[in-house]
């Protein structure tokens, strides 16, 4: 009885597997296109020429050479993706604003103050957030009386005193943010995802098996 209980438990845990799959970037079979899993829905999808980074470390491992080297794309897309006998499904969809979604904490200083900070800080999807991909985020005031951009870099602190309250920004010209407590620190976490920005490509729906895919990082 112990032995059918447990191998009950391991197809029932094998079948679960293969209708879920955690967010993460995955590898087709001939490592060269990748799928960026980002929540239960969402995809990102990367297609390389010839060689792709995966391909490309791997060369190295075996071989000692130095140098710079460049990655030709074939195809980028975007879309929702489903679980069908244990099969990947991407469907492609076509390109939206890449400011997903904010967040915003409140601090309220330990001293008194008449002035508060406001640190707007762009944030994607990755862990390894190495560098700003994210470039120029716009940053106005519904007044007009603020109007100014994160250009090269990853946030951008604006300092308000107690009788700019209450006060809208406005991101991208699409996301209306209001603050309304005078005499806060606000962290503004702007989320974007980078699959929606640059070129995108008209793509045919494609499927993969969930076994042959590799997985090489988590979200």
């Amino acid at each position: 009885m112990k032995v059918l209980f447990f191998l009950s438990i391991f197809f029932s845990l094998n079948i679960y597997s293969q209708k879920t799959i955690e967010p993460g970037i995955y590898l087709s079979n001939d490592r060269l296109e990748y799928i960026t899993i980002l929540n239960d829905t969402d995809f990102g999808y990367t297609s390389f020429l010839n060689e792709s980074p995966y391909l490309h470390d791997q060369k190295k491992i075996k071989q000692s050479f130095c140098g710079t080297h460049i990655f030709e794309i074939n195809k980028q897309g975007i879309g929702t993706f489903e679980i069908i006998d244990s099969k990947l499904k991407l469907n492609f969809g076509i390109k939206e604003k890449p400011l997903d979604s904010i967040k915003i904490n409140k601090v309220t200083p330990a001293k008194y103050v008449d002035s508060s900070s406001v640190n707007f800080k762009i944030k994607t999807y990755s862990n390894k957030e190495i560098e700003n991909v994210v470039l120029g985020v716009s940053i106005k005031s519904d007044d007009g009386k603020i109007d100014t951009n994160t250009g090269f870099e990853s946030e951008k602190v604006i300092k308000l005193n107690k009788n700019q309250f209450p006060i809208t920004f406005i991101v991208n010209d699409e996301k209306e943010i209001t603050l309304e407590e005078p005499k806060t620190d606000y962290f503004i976490y702007l989320f974007f995802n980078v699959t929606k920005i640059g070129r995108l490509d008209r793509l045919e729906n494609k499927s993969f098996i969930l076994d042959q895919l590799l997985k090489i990082e988590s979200k």
